[in-house]
């Protein structure tokens, strides 16, 4: 089995690349993450499969980005000196 993942968190963007991809003629399944972890966690579950193309939100990456740096931050100002 082949796979086009779709790391989208809107609904309707996600029907329109499912539509799309499907009258394609794309055989395989499309898996969707509505945000980047659940992308990045249906990649990792399906490794051992053929996923053909992904299709990425960069607004998910921007938000993943800015989390992270969030994170970085707290632990900066944590840290004991």
């Amino acid at each position: 089995m082949s796979y086009i993942l779709v790391a989208e968190d809107d609904p309707m963007v996600q029907r329109i690349l499912v539509r799309m991809i499907k009258r394609s003629g794309y055989l395989g399944e499309v898996l969707i993450g509505n945000d980047a972890f659940e992308a990045i966690q249906l990649a990792q579950d399906h490794q051992s499969q053929t996923i053909d193309l992904i299709f990425v939100d960069t607004g998910l990456i921007l938000k993943v980005l800015k989390l992270s740096l969030m994170h970085l931050k707290r632990f900066v100002q944590t840290r004991p000196s």
